[in-house]
Order: structure tokens, then C-alpha cells, then sequence
């Protein structure tokens, strides 16, 4: 069967696919480039100064993710559904943090802490006005107070922020870990990873000090050998950890990564990580994965596969088979007349 000329020049969509992280509560995409694509742009297209992001433009936030969805395309429905809180949670969270590294850049290139001495080392990508703005806002008694009482309370904390992992996830280190060590890792081994320094000593007593207690309290539930115990116990690490009044888990960020939250279920089950779920997995939860899985597929994947197919046999139709088809139909013609 030769496809027909309407199939052929049916375009091909080639929209990066991306996904959310595969936890209970997802705050981030699973593909790292994203989060840096989405500060980027919500940077370079600030309409005004604002110096948190409860202050930015809500019309030109519905505009970036709006030009977000037509950038990308989702994995899934699942993916696809989560993907405005999500791509809020990242802007939340981020969105000061990159402000803070522009500021603390500026300083460390002018040599000054003197605000008027920044105007001239605006990030790139931003406008002069927006950064002169922000630095108007900068200036301010009212954000002076509260970068004072920030620095205050980071200070009576010293411990509480300490860890050698950067901008990457809990989540992130893991996988990356698994990739490298071709295994699947435990978390108190993501966790020492990302507390400890070059020559083996913990980041904080604080890192040192819940380690040692998690791993005790392991051992007494699951016995001596390390190999039998579970990926992670989200009962225990809660109960050594504790929560602060954000809901924050040391060594974690947010106890709903854990994948066991009491207070709030899953949005999808089905996505949730198998090295965080407890879960057992029965026969019938491995088939309902494996449809939505196949599901997905045949939505999202199949069609680009089938036209890529068609527009690779297209070509090979060759002006001389057209014609031996013309002439043999010519030929079938005349015998039916005899």
C-alpha cells in the first residue's frame, strides 16, 4: 500500500518530551535543563522589577506558561495535568534564590556592597531597567529589615542549612548515583554523599548526629545485614528527622518525596517512585503500571513513530513503479474487454 500524499506531509511534532519526578508529590520536572529553562525565561522576560515571586506579573506568568506548553510536550496526561503546579512550585522556589545569586555575583564583581555600585553588573539576559529596579527595591528600609532578620535566623541555625549537594534534588543525587554505580542506591547513602566533604567528615555534627541514629534504628528493626534492609524506612527517617513548621524533613526538603506522607496520598500512585513506595507490588498494581504505561505510548509515541515510517517509505516510490502500475492496470483492463 502506497501512502497517500495527505500523510506524507503531515508534520512531525519534535517537542522535547518531558515528565515530572516521579515522587508522591512532585515540585519539580524529572529533566533538569527545564527548571534552568523555565528561570531563565521567567528572568529575561520580567515586565517589572519584583523582588519575590508573589510580586511578578500575573499576566505575563499565564504568557510564560502558556509559551511553556507549546515548547514542550508531556510524557503523559498524568505529566501533562501536573505540569502548571509544578512549573509554579519551580518558580516559588527558585525564582528568589536566582535573584539572590545576580546580587551576590554583582557584589563580588564591583568589590562593594554598596548598592548604587551594582547598577553597572546587571545579570545578562535581564534589562538594565528591571535590575535598576530591583535594586531600588534592594535599597528599601522595609527589604533591608527583612534581609537582616533572614540573615539572623540562617545564623541561630548554622547547621540547618549545611550540605554539599547544590541546587540538585535528594531525588536527583539518587538517580544519578544508580547511573553511576549501575545498582539501586539506599537514601543513607544519597544522604552521606551529600553531607560529607572531601575528606570523608560530615558537613555538621547535626548531619553526623541523625545518620548514625537513622542507621541504629535500622539495624534494630531489620537486623546486622545492610543488604536486607529496605531502599529507605519513611517511619523511621520521620521519626529521627522530625518536621519543622513548613513541613520540611532534614536531609529531604519535604516529607511527601518520601512517598509515604500520612497527611497527604499520592496525586498518581502509578508514577510514584519503586525505590521510595513501600508498597508491595502486587500482580494487579504491575498491570494497571504496565497499561497506563502502554497507554501512554500508544497516545503520545506511536503516531510520531508511524509518520516518521511513512515519510521514510514515501520516497521510494519511484516514478517508473508508478508507471508499471499504470500500465498493468491498463493491461487488466483491456483483458476484461476481451
Amino acid at each position: 500500500m502506497v501512502p497517500s500524499s495527505e500523510d506524507s506531509n503531515v508534520e512531525v511534532d519534535r517537542r522535547q518530551i518531558i515528565s515530572v519526578e516521579a515522587v508522591s508529590k512532585p515540585k519539580r520536572f524529572a529533566q533538569q535543563f527545564v527548571t534552568r529553562d523555565i528561570i531563565s525565561e521567567v528572568m529575561s522576560r520580567m515586565p517589572y522589577a519584583a523582588d519575590c515571586w508573589k510580586s511578578y506579573c500575573p499576566e505575563m506568568k499565564e504568557m510564560l506558561f502558556n509559551d511553556f506548553k507549546e515548547k514542550y510536550r508531556f510524557a503523559s496526561e498524568y505529566d501533562r495535568v501536573m505540569a502548571r503546579e509544578v512549573w509554579e512550585k519551580t518558580c516559588m522556589d527558585r525564582y528568589s534564590d536566582q535573584l539572590c545569586k545576580d546580587r551576590d555575583k554583582a557584589i563580588k564583581v564591583a568589590n562593594s556592597r554598596n548598592y548604587e555600585d551594582l547598577r553597572a553588573h546587571k545579570p545578562r539576559g535581564m534589562k538594565a531597567e528591571i535590575w535598576n529596579g530591583l535594586i531600588d527595591i534592594w535599597k528599601t528600609p522595609e527589604w533591608q529589615k527583612k534581609s537582616v532578620a533572614g540573615r539572623q535566623n540562617r545564623a541561630a541555625q548554622p547547621e540547618a542549612m549545611v550540605h554539599t549537594g547544590g541546587s540538585r534534588s535528594f531525588g536527583q543525587h539518587k538517580k544519578a548515583m544508580e547511573a553511576q554505580e549501575n545498582r539501586p542506591v539506599s537514601y543513607r547513602e544519597v544522604y552521606n554523599k551529600v553531607h560529607k566533604k572531601n575528606d570523608g567528615e560530615f558537613v555538621s555534627t547535626r548531619a553526623k548526629k541523625f545518620i548514625e541514629t537513622y542507621e541504629e534504628s535500622m539495624t534494630q528493626k531489620y537486623g546486622e545485614d545492610t543488604s536486607s534492609h529496605p531502599v529507605i524506612d519513611s517511619d523511621l527517617w520521620l521519626k529521627v528527622a522530625g518536621e519543622n513548621k513548613k513541613k520540611r524533613v532534614h536531609g529531604m526538603g519535604h516529607s511527601l518525596d518520601l512517598g509515604t506522607s500520612s497527611s497527604t496520598q499520592a496525586s498518581s500512585p502509578e508514577v510514584a517512585s519503586s525505590s521510595t513506595n513501600l508498597t508491595p507490588m502486587t500482580e494487579e498494581r504491575v498491570t494497571t503500571v504496565i497499561n497506563k504505561a502502554l497507554a501512554s505510548f500508544l497516545q503520545m509515541q506511536l503516531p510520531e513513530m508511524m509518520r516518521q515510517i511513512i515519510q521514510a517509505v514515501q520516497p521510494s516510490t519511484t516514478p517508473s513503479t508508478n508507471q508499471h502500475r499504470e500500465d498493468q492496470g491498463r493491461d487488466d483492463d483491456f483483458t476484461s474487454l476481451g
